[in-house]
């Protein structure tokens, strides 16, 4: 079954099962780096927030055997079970003392997002940008957030510093780092391993590896590992819910690891997913990170 025929079957499936109060809508939603996501979204009748079930996500399961009408069945499941009344009403979200526990930080490309940020609070950090969500449900992240945006603020009547502090208080308590070894990478790594040039490697990132990047800027992180390492070392954004730790040895130059970091990029991480391009390098000496 090809994309656009699935989706004709998924939409008319959902309608002939959905409740009587719940509406249902076809969509486009702009995501990270300026791709562009289709969508199904549905909403409780009264109800202005609608949670979004994307149809690439779901025809990737078409195409491993997954029947629509099973996909269908288990997308309203998901909407009766996992979004509670609560969570998703106006009166909750609109309210500051309701949400202020529920805001965490992300990192993402600062130029390839240049457009959107204008009508989002955030900072800018070395290239990229700090910006805000808020994780709605608990047990559930990714499918289950709001990004922040200027008129969220404006409601709340908080600053950009009052929603970071609460942000990276929230993700230091709920979003510990996780930091290790990490066994290999890409095909790309591997076979530099295989050609004699062992690379070490770490990665950072967080407990639920979701949005783990934005590791990088709880405070003392940066430190902590050059501690660990007893070296100055690079940092590779491997993708938005990840980085890559490389100790400055002299085996690979800072352009090297750019061309490597270039090409997972291009090869192996979704468009939306992409960080950056650049390599990041830390100075034990300087106490500070440094763009290469």
């Amino acid at each position: 079954m090809n994309y656009e025929k699935f989706k004709k079957q998924l939409v008319r499936e959902i309608r002939t099962h959905a409740a009587e109060d719940v509406e249902i809508a076809i969509c486009e939603i702009p995501k990270n780096n300026g791709v562009i996501c289709e969508a199904v979204t549905l909403r409780r009748r009264g109800n202005r927030m609608a949670p979004a079930f994307y149809f690439e996500e779901y025809y990737d399961l078409c195409c491993e055997g997954e029947t629509p009408e099973v996909i269908a069945a288990g997308i309203l499941e998901q909407f009766e079970r996992e979004i509670p009344a609560d969570v998703f009403s106006t009166e909750f979200f609109m309210n500051w003392e309701n949400v202020k526990r529920r805001i965490y930080p992300k990192l993402i490309n600062y130029e390839m997002n240049r457009v959107q940020l204008e009508g989002m609070p955030h900072m800018k950090w070395m290239d990229l940008a700090v910006v805000f969500f808020c994780w709605l449900k608990e047990d559930v992240l990714e499918n289950s957030t709001i990004t922040i945006r200027n008129e969220h603020v404006g409601i709340w009547g908080v600053s950009c510093g009052q929603l970071s502090g609460a942000a990276m208080e929230n993700a230091q308590r709920d979003l510990p780092p996780y930091f290790g070894g990490l066994g290999e990478l890409t095909g790309i790594v591997r076979e530099e391993q295989e050609a004699g040039r062992p690379l070490p490697m770490y990665v950072l990132t967080n407990r639920k590896e979701q949005f783990g990047a934005a590791c990088l800027l709880y405070p003392g992180m940066l430190e902590r590992m050059s501690g660990r390492i007893r070296s100055d070392y690079y940092i590779l954004p491997s993708s938005i819910h990840e980085c890559i730790i490389v100790p400055v040895s002299g085996q690979f130059s800072s352009s090297e690891l750019k061309d490597i970091v270039a090409e997972i990029n291009k090869k192996f991480v979704h468009p939306q997913e992409v960080l950056a391009d650049t390599v990041y390098e830390y100075s034990q000496k300087e106490r500070r990170l440094i763009m290469r």
